[in-house]
């Protein structure tokens, strides 16, 4: 019987040895309790403990065998739940440290955004008083007042339509901060699950609304200059307004990296999908850093959606790093 329960334990302390790789970030477990010191001694405890209960419990000796190996089990399990608790703690500390990572990244980035915005306004007044504001101050004399006025107010529609699309999609990234894939797959409950998914929901439907609006704006503007029967030159200068405009957005990109932005979007929502259906069968192995699903069409379609939100960010960046360079000063 005594070999039994040394077996038996000696089993139990394997088990245990095996478990602790699930605790990585606990140091103390695994520089005390992650060897073979820990089971092999409570394999000893318990053929000590057993040739104690001899004495006991001699009548009853399967009693005083359970007892043993439900004493032992739990010194084996005891520092499991401490490291649980300290591990659970540590996580904790790590999302906050990276949730005050992102707080500060967005405040920098909200004070840069307002240092530029001051910076084109100051640009602007500049400009105002050079009475170089209006652009179609350069037409005076060419064509009548009344088409050059007709001409400033498509442009000022115009342009306020494009400042309108712009805000609302600023408005929709301040009040929808996300976070990245090294997030979902640590979220402990399925409504931080739900937030993050709607929160990419109301930036892929404002952004695909800002590229729709882009798509659109040549045939919307040709409609409008069709619609004032504009005779020449007027007609020749509304295109060469238009074509200025859209040469600008093809110089800074902004079509592009919305475009772009559209895809990525879709590609994290598919992910976040694929989390939220498969919720409760899917774990993360930190020792592995993989996701592991029971279905495994699941899994293919999750790490197939997350490559394509890595291949689009890295194209999103090839493009502002490109742009950064050509506003650089030539030496």
């Amino acid at each position: 019987m005594r070999l039994i329960l040394a077996v038996v334990c000696g089993l139990m302390g394997v088990g245990y040895y095996l478990l602790t790789g699930w605790y990585p970030d606990v140091p103390w477990l695994q520089a005390s309790f992650f060897n073979l010191g820990w089971p092999v001694t409570i394999t000893v405890v318990g053929l000590i403990l057993s040739l104690i209960a001899r004495r006991f419990l001699s009548r009853d000796p399967v009693l005083s065998s359970w007892g043993i190996v439900g004493l032992t089990g739990c010194l084996l399990i005891f520092p499991l739940i401490l490291a649980r608790e300290d591990q659970a703690e540590r996580d904790i500390a790590r999302q906050e440290a990276i949730q005050a990572s992102r707080e500060a990244l967005r405040l920098e980035r909200l004070r840069l955004d307002k240092a530029e915005e001051e910076r084109r306004a100051a640009e602007r007044a500049e400009r105002e008083q050079r009475g170089q504001t209006d652009r179609f101050v350069q037409y005076e004399g060419r064509i009548p007042y009344d088409t050059l006025d007709a001409l400033r107010q498509l442009d000022q529609q115009m342009r306020e339509a494009l400042d309108a699309q712009s805000e609302a999609y600023a408005a929709a990234m301040e009040a929808n901060p996300t976070k990245g894939p090294e997030s979902w797959i640590r979220f402990r409950t399925l409504d931080q699950l739900e937030v993050e998914l709607a929160a990419h929901r109301v930036l892929y439907e404002q952004t695909r609304s800002f590229t729709q609006f882009i798509e659109s704006f040549e045939e919307s503007y040709t409609t409008s200059i069709e619609a004032l029967d504009l005779q020449p030159p007027a007609d020749r200068i509304a295109i060469a307004e238009m074509e200025r405009v859209l040469q600008f957005w093809e110089q800074s990109r902004i079509y592009d990296l919305r475009e772009l932005d559209v895809r990525l979007l879709g590609s994290a929502i598919a992910a976040l999908n694929v989390l939220r259906e498969a919720w409760g069968t899917w774990s993360y192995n930190p020792r592995e850093q993989r996701v592991r699903f029971e279905n495994p069409e699941q899994e293919a379609t999750f790490y197939e959606q997350i490559q394509l939100v890595q291949a689009i960010a890295l194209e999103v960046n090839a493009i502002r790093e490109a742009l950064d360079e050509d506003l650089e000063p030539n030496p």
